[in-house]
């Protein structure tokens, strides 16, 4: 007997599924000041950065997200598992899945 989801949807991903290492992260919190070669001066140290792609600021925010691809899994878990200050704010990284623009 299989599990009667609510509204016809697909069920929300389990939270290991969320958060799978994958080369993509996540960056939030980032200082509105933050630029691109920021951003890469600062992950470079964990590995070959391929991308950095900044969402729009969303209506209110005073902080920044953007999207980090590093070359291989092994550099953005290494960059996952430290803790990061930019411009005084503790950055938010998740896992995230390939981008629409390819892997």
């Amino acid at each position: 007997a299989g599990k009667i989801l609510g509204g016809g949807g697909r069920a929300p991903p389990r939270q290991s599924e969320r958060n799978d290492p994958t080369r993509h992260l996540f960056v939030g919190n980032l200082p509105d000041t933050t630029g691109e070669q920021d951003l890469r001066s600062h992950f470079e140290r964990w590995g070959k950065v391929t991308r950095v792609k900044f969402l729009p600021k969303a209506n209110g925010k005073t902080t920044l997200a953007a999207f980090i691809d590093f070359d291989s899994v092994d550099e953005a878990i290494g960059a996952k598992q430290e803790e990061h200050d930019v411009g005084g704010n503790i950055l938010r990284l998740d896992f995230n899945r390939a981008p629409p623009w390819g892997d």
